[in-house]
């Protein structure tokens, strides 16, 4: 009964029957991406019982087409999902979006050259939600260096590797009221926290410290990969050269904690600075970022794809 009254909600005409095309749009309607894997059972039985755009779906076909992703279904198909009115939603940031591109005024980053040649024309909206529903105006194709966004990635890699006490013990938790990028450390003579550059560094200090330099980065990729919904990370090689060779901001806060003796016993300098540029260095596109912010804002549940990416208690 409850199924006959999901179809109902489908079939307006009241015939007893729906298109394949109808059934397609209920979820294209509600934010949903037809890639979605959470749903790719029930795609395979729509494609296998009605694979024509104008195919009729009888009651019968419906429920076998539905079985297998019921639960997620049942919510997209009476409006549960945290988005309920999502084409409402989107009217909004459209308005938002044509609002912020009139807005010419800053420049792009200069501290290096490969960032000062980017497009300043290039703009790009993308949102994800918990549930999976997703919008996306503009340049959202071209990828950029996720440079300190990184920062969050690296911190909740390490604390799951070596848990929160342990990471804490080498970086402090409270804003510094500073710059990011501030010669400071707080009065234990730890970074900040992991969001500042010496705390981020430190942060690769710890992540993976029993691993090799390639086997760190490779990690790393390995776990934003499925973060971003299996949509595969690039790199800048470029960027990464030029970060290390103006790199005199980061190295100063680096040879400091050395000073005071903070990193970690054994601890080479070189490698967390190198671990840190290439994760400076890696490469999304606003959409694929979306996506890793959906999955953080999820407890590490990527939700376009169901998959659990680190412990909940991290994130």
């Amino acid at each position: 009964m409850a199924d006959m009254n999901l179809f109902k909600s489908l079939d307006l005409d009241g015939d007893g029957s729906i298109t394949r095309e109808e059934f397609l749009n209920a979820f294209i309607s509600a934010g949903l991406q037809l890639s979605d894997r959470r749903f790719s059972e029930s795609l395979d039985q729509l494609e296998a019982l009605a694979p024509k755009s104008r195919d009729t779906i009888t009651p019968a076909t419906f429920q076998k087409i539905i079985r297998p992703n019921i639960h997620l279904l049942r919510r997209v198909l009476k409006a549960q999902l945290i988005l309920p009115d999502f084409n409402d939603f989107c009217s909004d940031l459209s308005q938002l979006f044509d609002l912020a591109k009139r807005n010419t005024a800053g420049t792009v980053a200069n501290h290096i050259q490969q960032l000062a040649r980017v497009d300043e024309r290039h703009f790009a909206l993308a949102v994800c939600s918990i549930d999976g529903q997703r919008y996306f105006r503009g340049d959202v194709l071209d990828r950029f260096t996720i440079q300190s966004t990184s920062k969050t990635i690296s911190y909740c890699l390490a604390l799951e590797e070596l848990g929160r006490d342990k990471v804490h013990q080498y970086v402090g938790r409270e804003p510094s009221g500073l710059g990011f990028n501030e010669l400071t450390l707080n009065a234990l003579g730890l970074p900040h926290n992991p969001m500042i550059n010496a705390g981020a560094i430190m942060d690769c200090s710890l992540l993976g410290h029993e691993m090799d330099q390639a086997d760190r980065f490779d990690f790393v990729m390995s776990k934003l990969s499925p973060m971003a919904g299996h949509n595969k990370p690039a790199f800048s090689n470029a960027v990464y050269l030029l970060e290390r060779e103006t790199a005199h901001r980061n190295r100063a806060p680096a040879h400091y904690m050395i000073e005071k003796r903070t990193f970690p016993e054994l601890a080479d300098l070189e490698q967390p600075l190198e671990f840190y540029f290439q994760c400076c260095s890696i490469e999304l596109n606003a959409d694929q970022m979306s996506i890793v912010a959906a999955t953080l804002a999820k407890g590490s549940t990527c939700p376009i794809t169901g998959e659990k990416i680190i412990k909940t208690s991290i994130t």
